[in-house]
């Protein structure tokens, strides 16, 4: 029963014994993978040896991957040879040895870098070697050339430079990052009388000048930092404080030191002692500062020339002028650097200064790169102590603005003397054309001409009509004419004017209209521009009699700055600009600058009035924009209009020609107006319309008649200016009697003449002289009609 009952526990445990066998043998294979892994991955050297000879040599038995390749060998040459075969100088690099040492005594030791050469490799080696359980001894290590090599040439270099570094008779510090001394020469501690021990490791400011904190604030850079933020070298200048409190003067040159991988990491200081130099030097050098002071930052130019008028100094301002930088004209003789126009000019004058010995001054004109320019110029000789001219300084300031303000206000003068005359004859001259346009009117009217007569009448009003313009447009030189303003498309009205103006032009002439991407729209009065734009392109056709090229281009955009120099009262914003350009004969200077003035012309008698350029002046001046001219002889003109651009919707269009119906009323009228025959004219037009009418010749009587009449009066009509009274002071006495009255005012003056005497003129119930028939009708019906509305 015993022997029956024991087999099976012993098959069971002998079964449970080799599970265990097993599982041992897989762990032992797994290490082993990972231990191979590993020996074979790792990026140092590795060699297994196994002792034979008694200690006396070693065998190799494991090499890994990283090894071969160090040791230019592969595994098969190695294994199983002793290491005294494989590299023959192994004895007296020193690693046989401490193989052996290990080997017995079971102590890792670590071999540093040591240099290692047979006949097929040499190198640096560095070498940890450590005894396995197994007796094996283990060597993992690292080929170290190149880093050996690179620490013995900086070592060298090192010992180089220190020994030059005490060697020199200039003074010399070291000083790292923190400002601290690293090292000194011989030569600073002799200059400062201080000794190495009390240099070394201090603050460079501390020890050479005595001071708790960093020479320098943010407004002057330290120039050790400067070297350390850039890179650069840099000079400086220093006080040093000795050990004896006295001072010295220093001029030092700061450079980097960098390291090998081009990291600063000193900077060097390099000084020479110049306490005797400037001291010689000093009142020169105060001398020189403040003539340069004087010559950087003159607002005029200036120029220092030798006797042969070549360029030795020149300062910014004088390079502004001329265009360009000082470098451009260094070294240059003077009309090299000139304009043609001007060269030989200031060479004469230039000569003149060293024959004489005698400043000049002149104000001269003439065109750079920059376009026109004036200078106000002084021509001064250069004497040195011993009498002799050694040169010409010429300082010139620029005019130019001044001139042109000059020549703007001559223009503004000329144009208010105009603008005053004609406002003084406008009112008496309208007033007689509305008495000669009135009464020829009524004389067609009324049936009492006869048909051959009407052709005459027809002439008179044309005449008024020609009368009528020229009184605008003589009050359109001094800005005083009365514009009727409304959004426009300029590209629109352009394009539409473009229409009839090939009919202006001779065949010879090529018309081109551009455009811009954009509508241009602008508030001015469509007529007077129209006027404007047909002056500009007659003036044109007479420019190019053998034909030629015209262009009329419009665009919207801001202006360059140098618009607002030219034209200082206009506000920043954006300008429709309409550049009417020619390839005529061109203008010169001299009759350029005369070109808006009143009843100038350069065309033969009876061929112009000289009105048309003076008038597109005062049309553009009062509709808030400006005007330039540029023209050359033999190349052509462009005329630049600017006007401010709007983004209102353009108004309604209208015609111009289109009249009012012929409108009738019963409405009783009472009428203002002191000059008779234009009283007389408009009572004969009104009665014959039906309306009642009360006509009185000032405001005395014109109250006086208001007072009287028992009935309703409907409208007053009232010149503006009369004797004793004004017509807006009268409508306001009678409007306190009779609050539902009308009022309309007429008047033969415009614009600042009319303000003056209490009516806007952009007054809604205004009509200028001469009145037509119809457009007083239709004005009255439009004031009576609106009241009752």
């Amino acid at each position: 029963m015993q022997t029956v009952t024991d087999e099976p526990r012993k098959g069971a445990h002998k079964a449970k014994k080799n599970t265990r066998h097993q599982e041992a043998e897989n762990a032992l294979r797994e290490s082993e993978r990972r231990y191979r892994e590993l020996f074979e991955n790792i990026r140092s050297g590795a060699a297994v040896y196994e002792v034979v000879d008694d200690g006396k040599d070693f065998v190799f038995r494991d090499f890994n991957r990283a090894g071969c390749e160090i040791e230019g060998v592969s595994r098969e040459d190695v294994i199983g040879k002793k290491l005294t075969e494989v590299f023959p100088g192994v004895g007296d690099f020193g690693v046989l040895a401490v193989l052996q040492r290990v080997w017995k005594s079971g102590v890792a030791e670590h071999v540093p870098a040591t240099f290692y050469e047979d006949e097929r490799i040499s190198g640096w080696r560095e070498n940890y070697i450590y005894k396995l359980p197994s007796g094996e001894v283990v060597a993992i290590y690292n080929d170290v050339t190149e880093q050996k090599e690179a620490s013995l040439t900086l070592e060298a270099k090192e010992r180089y430079f220190r020994s030059l570094l005490y060697s020199l008779h200039e003074d010399i510090l070291v000083i790292g990052r923190d400002r601290r001394i690293a090292d000194t020469n011989s030569a600073i501690l002799i200059t400062t009388g201080q000794k190495r021990e009390d240099v070394i490791g201090r603050h460079c400011y501390k020890i050479l000048q005595g001071m708790d904190k960093p020479c320098y604030g943010e407004s002057d850079e330290c120039g050790f930092e400067y070297v350390f933020r850039t890179g650069k070298p840099c000079g400086r200048y220093h006080k040093y404080i000795r050990a004896d409190d006295s001072t010295i003067d220093m001029d030092l040159l700061l450079s980097p030191m960098m390291d090998v991988d081009g990291n600063i990491t000193h900077v060097i200081a390099a000084m020479r002692n110049v306490s005797d130099l400037l001291r010689t030097r000093d009142a020169l050098r105060e001398s020189e500062a403040k003539y340069r002071l004087l010559f950087e930052n003159s607002p005029s130019g200036i120029a220092y020339l030798d006797t042969m008028a070549r360029v030795l100094m020149m300062n910014d301002a004088g390079a502004a002028i001329l265009g360009g930088k000082p470098e451009e004209y260094l070294g240059k003789f003077v009309i090299e650097c000139l304009p043609s126009q001007m060269a030989n000019v200031v060479d004469e004058r230039v000569k003149r200064v060293i024959r004489t010995r005698s400043a000049n001054q002149y104000e001269t004109e003439f065109t750079t790169s920059t376009g026109r320019v004036w200078l106000s110029s002084t021509y001064s000789p250069a004497i040195n102590a011993k009498g002799e001219i050694v040169g010409v300084q010429i300082v010139a300031a620029d005019i130019t603005e001044r001139k042109r303000l000059e020549e703007q206000l001559l223009q503004s003068q000329k144009m208010e003397a105009i603008g005053h005359l004609a406002g003084g004859v406008a009112h008496d001259f309208r007033n007689q054309l509305t008495v000669i346009r009135g009464f020829a009117e009524m004389l067609v009217r009324q049936g009492l001409v006869r048909n051959d007569g009407k052709d005459k009448i027809a002439e008179i009003l044309k005449a008024v009509d020609r009368s009528t313009n020229l009184t605008s447009q003589l009050l359109s030189l001094g800005r005083r004419d009365l514009l009727q303003p409304q959004v426009i498309s300029v590209t629109g009205l352009i394009a539409d004017l473009s229409k009839f103006l090939p009919q202006m032009i001779r065949e010879n002439i090529r018309l081109s209209i551009v455009s811009g991407a954009s509508d241009c729209r602008a508030s001015i009065d469509p007529d007077q521009f129209q006027q404007a734009i047909i002056n500009l392109v007659i003036n044109a056709r007479d420019a190019m009699p053998s034909g030629g090229k015209l262009v009329i281009e419009t665009e919207c955009d801001w202006p360059s700055d140098n618009f607002y120099h030219r034209h200082p009262d206009l506000k920043p914003r954006r300008y429709v600009r309409v550049r009417v350009i020619d390839t005529g004969v061109g203008m010169d200077p001299q009759t350029r600058k005369r070109i808006f003035e009143p009843f100038f012309t350069t065309k033969e008698t009876g061929q112009g009035t000289g009105l048309g350029l003076s008038m597109t002046y005062g049309f553009v001046k009062q509709s808030g924009g400006a005007i330039e001219c540029d023209s050359t002889p033999g190349k052509g003109t462009e005329f630049r209009l600017y006007f401010p651009c709007v983004d209102d919707p353009v108004d309604a269009e209208c015609s111009c020609d289109q009249r009012a119906e012929k409108l009738r009323g019963t409405e009783t009228l009472l009428i203002v107006e002191d000059e008779q025959s234009v009283r007389n004219l408009l009572a004969a037009m009104l009665e014959s319309a039906g309306y009642t009418v009360i006509a009185t010749a000032n405001a005395e009587e014109a109250l006086a008649q208001s007072d009287a009449h028992k009935g309703h009066i409907d409208m007053l009509i009232t010149d503006v200016v009369m004797p004793g009274m004004t017509g807006a002071e009268l409508a306001g006495m009678i409007v306190q009697a009779r609050p539902d009255i009308g009022v309309l005012y007429i008047t033969g003056y415009a614009g600042k003449d009319l303000s003056l005497h209490g009516v806007d003129e952009g007054a809604v119930n205004l009509l200028i002289k001469p009145l037509t028939r119809d457009r007083l009708m239709e004005k009255i019906r439009e004031v009576l009609d609106g009241r009752d509305g």
